[in-house]
């Protein structure tokens, strides 16, 4: 499948000149400058049928979760929908399994029948089965099993917290977590937030190599009015029971807010110069073809 000689501007109008801020955006710039441009830009409008079959297939491929990250969202969504909706301070354990295990059972009947064809924006597909790391006759028996361990790191972690609850003290928001900086709008990843008297607890279900919690800071500091001394960041892996939680410090957010803007008008800059030349044009970084979402497209397969 290609995209010919077509340059990026003519096939794709939307402006790119927009300065927008992520780690994660940051991490897959630096990952391979086509697959970013692929996933930023090529496969807008995607969803739409009418699209040519190669964006189409970009579009299934941006959509994939690997298996760790599929756990990782039902727990996200499952823990969240009981903070919210059915919290019941003596029944919260049997709620959240009960939760847990019904989106993971609809989401294996789904994964059954492909629906991800119709919607992959709204159904699940995984990696490892698109590209046969995972046999599919197992993946309900190895699923629960992996969503219960983390279930079970869920409640040796942060069963207390969750037994004195009060719902009132979720944080809720709509989408996606974000925030502004002077011309730029920086992203953050999902989080359970929740006040605790003055403290406000900021779970994050992902355990990066590095944490930053400036951003965490900020937003806290500009859109929830909370003292940034008082926000408790933590992050966590509950595949394997590890955290690490970063201590209230005092709040010097000058250098983390001009060096992610100097990383935004990079990324843009590079955007607007890729705009002249046709997606194929751009060299992907080879070393990386292996474990990249889009290597069957690149490689033709």
């Amino acid at each position: 499948m290609s995209m010919n000689a077509t340059p990026l501007n003519t096939l794709f109008p939307a402006p790119v000149a927009q300065l927008v801020y992520s780690d994660g955006r940051w991490r897959r710039f630096r990952f391979c400058k086509r697959g970013f441009l692929f996933h930023y830009v090529v496969c807008r409008g995607g969803y739409e049928s009418f699209q040519p079959a190669p964006i189409r297939q970009l579009y299934y491929l941006k959509h994939l979760l690997p298996f760790d990250g599929w756990l990782n969202r039902i727990l996200f969504d499952a823990v969240r929908n009981v903070c919210t909706v059915f919290y019941t301070p003596n029944r919260w354990k049997q709620q959240l399994q009960q939760q847990a295990l019904t989106r993971l059972a609809r989401d294996c009947h789904h994964l059954r029948r492909e629906s991800w064809r119709d919607d992959p924006a709204g159904y699940p597909q995984l990696s490892e089965l698109r590209f046969g790391q995972i046999d599919a006759f197992a993946l309900n028996r190895r699923a629960e099993e992996a969503l219960r361990l983390r279930l079970e790191q869920l409640y040796f972690g942060y069963g207390e917290e969750l037994a004195r609850y009060s719902p009132g003290g979720f944080v809720h928001y709509a989408d996606a977590l974000s925030v502004h900086f002077q011309e730029m709008t920086v992203f953050l990843a999902p989080a359970l937030i929740w006040r605790e008297g003055p403290r406000l607890r900021w779970l994050v279900p992902n355990l990066p190599a590095e944490p930053d919690d400036a951003w965490i800071r900020y937003y806290a500091w500009t859109k929830l009015c909370a003292s940034p001394i008082h926000v408790e960041p933590e992050f966590a892996d509950f595949a394997r029971g590890e955290a690490m939680q970063l201590p209230p410090e005092e709040f010097n957010f000058s250098e983390a807010g001009h060096r992610a803007l100097e990383r935004a008008r990079i990324m843009r800059d590079w955007l607007v110069d890729a705009a002249d030349a046709p997606p194929e044009a751009i060299e992907p970084t080879h070393e990386n073809c292996s474990i990249c979402r889009y290597r069957e497209y690149c490689l033709g397969g």
